[in-house]
C-alpha cells in the first residue's frame, strides 16, 4: 500500500511539474506574441503620423495652390480690364 501511495504521489509531482513548465512555457509564448502586438502598434502609430503629416502637407498645398489661382485670376482679370481700357480709348 506504501508503494502505491509513494507512486501516485510522485505521479501527481511529476504532473505538477509538467503543468509547471507548462504554465512557463505558454507565459514566454504570450510575452513574445505580446511583444510582436506592441512592434505592430508602434508600426502603425508611426505609419499614421506620416499619414497625417501628408495629410497637412496636402492641405495646405491645396490652399497656397487656390492661393495662387486667386491672384492669377486676379492679375489676368487686371490685365484684361487694362487692354479693354486701351482699346477703348483709342477708339474715341
Amino acid at each position: 500500500m506504501e508503494y502505491l501511495l509513494a507512486i501516485v504521489f510522485l505521479l501527481l509531482l511529476l504532473v505538477i511539474f509538467c503543468l509547471a513548465n507548462k504554465i512557463v512555457i505558454d507565459r514566454n509564448k504570450y510575452k513574445s506574441k505580446l511583444k510582436l502586438l506592441n512592434q505592430l502598434i508602434n508600426d502603425l502609430n508611426s505609419q499614421q503620423e506620416m499619414q497625417n503629416c501628408q495629410i497637412n502637407i496636402s492641405v495646405e498645398f491645396r490652399d497656397r495652390l487656390n492661393q495662387i489661382v486667386n491672384e492669377i485670376n486676379r492679375d489676368v482679370f487686371e490685365l484684361s480690364f487694362q487692354l479693354f481700357e486701351e482699346n477703348y480709348q483709342k477708339k474715341e
